[in-house]
């Protein structure tokens, strides 16, 4: 039998307080002052927020991802990932699980080489945040990286990897479901689509029309 879901009965609250850990939603029932059933609107916000959030950072991921590679291949070769040009050795060491996970699927070093986009597709955000730090200011950004970000007015290095980082941290946190609402969203919203921005008007456009967060940072409870 289906339950009817009642959020102000206090036994169902009891219940799904224990199913969620009273240590999880310690947090919101923090931001709630203690009520139990604001909490869990808060908890069910924030669900609600992480996913706008993640279909944003998806598409950012995608847009930064494939302009650092194409200014990267420009300069070094499309195959400039597989040869480790510019990486220290944690990068290269990324890499290289990266490829053994694309092997382990049934993806051969000569598919690889004709088609770098299973790679890029295989690294992970942070793969590319750690791009943009300060290990690679002589050997990437400065002979090729920088050019990722033509609108942005020749923006240092630091400045571009700043906001990136700390979406990187909020995709993070959404990853593993953590709280994200005591982080200055609409700030973090904002990073994303002037990052965006610094790489392609379009894209910023884009991701800015299919955005839902803008709705649900005016719905929180």
């Amino acid at each position: 039998m289906n339950p009817h879901f009642n959020r102000t009965d206090p036994d169902v609250l009891a219940i799904l307080t224990d199913r969620i850990s009273p240590g999880r939603l310690g947090t919101y029932t923090a931001l709630a002052g203690g009520d139990a059933t604001e909490a869990l609107r808060l908890y069910d916000w924030n669900v609600t927020v992480s996913a706008a959030f993640s279909a944003d950072l998806a598409r950012f991921e995608v847009v930064l991802r494939n302009a650092l590679d194409a200014e990267a291949s420009a300069r070094f070769g499309s195959d400039w990932l597989l040869r480790g040009t510019g990486l220290t050795a944690d990068s290269q060491r990324d890499v290289h699980k990266a490829q053994r996970r694309l092997l382990k699927r049934g993806v051969d070093r000569a598919a690889l080489k004709a088609a770098p986009g299973r790679l890029l597709a295989e690294l992970t955000l942070g793969f590319w945040r750690y791009l943009l730090t300060a290990d690679y200011e002589q050997s990437l950004w400065r002979p090729a990286l920088h050019k990722a970000f033509p609108h942005s007015g020749r923006v240092r290095r630091s400045k571009v990897h700043k906001p990136i980082m700390h979406l990187h941290e909020l995709r993070n946190r959404i990853a593993h479901c953590e709280p994200i609402v005591r982080r200055t969203l609409q700030r973090d919203h904002d990073d994303l689509l002037m990052v965006a921005g610094w790489i392609c008007p379009h894209a910023q456009a884009w991701i800015r029309e299919t955005s839902m967060v803008p709705q649900v940072l005016t719905d929180r409870p």
